[in-house]
């Protein structure tokens, strides 16, 4: 039986009153959520440094927005778009497709963060990721979408925040 969250835009309503950086933040924790269908992938690893990479950006380390979308797809025609279509299961699939959507919306705000001109992965990017992040949460975990109204009210009131304290709320969520 597949749950449905009460809106399937609860996402983007939860981050509508958010400053970008923290809206980032709650696309990253539905990546977190991501990664633990993915840790018995033989592509793992590439799923954690793209993931790291975002999370280093949203933690305020210097991250040019490239090198985030470079984790997507590269020049050597590697990345994590491969990633998911190599998925042995409907399940992965959407676990990866959770994750490049939470990495090109990093992206997104890193390059309008630089006042640069998105590349070409990252130009049809836009607030309706959440949305797309929002359906694959509600296949994988449902009940992410409570952890995450938890963080967008942490977020509300700190929006600077590090990625370390919205973990610790998305992993009580998973137990």
């Amino acid at each position: 039986m597949t749950h449905q969250f009460p809106d399937p835009r609860l996402l983007a309503n939860l981050a509508a009153s958010l400053p970008p950086r923290a809206r980032v933040g709650l696309a990253l924790m539905g990546a977190f959520f991501a990664l633990d269908y993915l840790k018995e992938s033989a592509d793992f690893l590439v799923a954690q440094q793209a993931f790291r990479l975002a999370r280093r950006w949203y933690d305020s380390r210097a991250v040019y927005p490239e090198a985030i979308e470079n984790t997507i797809l590269n020049e050597h025609q590697d990345g994590i778009l491969f990633c998911e279509l190599r998925a042995k299961t409907k399940i992965e699939q959407i676990a990866w497709l959770a994750l490049v959507t939470a990495v090109a919306y990093t992206a997104f705000h890193a390059y309008k963060a630089r006042d640069e001109m998105p590349g070409p992965l990252i130009t049809e990017v836009d607030e309706h990721a959440l949305d797309l992040l929002n359906e694959y949460l509600d296949t994988l975990i449902p009940s992410a979408i409570n952890a995450m109204t938890t963080a967008a009210e942490y977020l509300r009131a700190d929006p600077s925040i590090q990625f370390d304290d919205l973990e610790k709320i998305a992993s009580v969520a998973r137990k």
